[in-house]
């Protein structure tokens, strides 16, 4: 009650950053690494002055493998898991920066439903970086 507007905000802030990381951290990155997880991503130990802060080729990594991962097109399905009216596609580079998209179309469900039924892009190596990334993203 005493905290002013910056103050909140930048303490909810801290929690919803520290939520994703645990989420990414703890959940999704396992997935990709499987078993090689410990190895290729090693618990906090501490701060180091020696170790230099600038970015470390593993986050390159998985930064170009989260690009990787998204596909062209976002599909919204309804409760019964089928097509959410006749604009149920839309492709990556036309809802980027569409945040009012999901709210005008019946919220996120429809997105995560088809995250659920999705098969996951083939990683051939003409396949790997969608065209919406690689070409189109800065489209909008």
């Amino acid at each position: 009650p005493h905290w002013g507007g910056d103050k909140l905000f930048n303490e909810a802030r801290k929690i919803v950053v520290a939520q994703n990381q645990m989420i990414t951290y703890r959940d999704y990155l396992p997935l990709v690494f499987g078993e090689t997880t410990p190895r290729e991503l090693p618990l906090y130990s501490g701060y180091d002055e020696k170790e230099d802060p600038r970015i470390r080729n593993g986050f390159s990594i998985i930064f170009r493998l989260a690009h990787n991962t998204i596909p062209p097109y976002y599909f919204r399905l309804n409760s019964k898991f089928q097509p959410d009216g006749p604009d149920y596609k839309s492709p990556f580079h036309k809802t980027l920066f569409a945040t009012w998209m999901p709210v005008k179309q019946g919220g996120h469900d429809p997105i995560i439903r088809s995250f659920l039924v999705s098969q996951a892009k083939l990683m051939k190596q003409d396949k790997m970086m969608s065209d919406e990334i690689r070409n189109r993203s800065e489209e909008h």
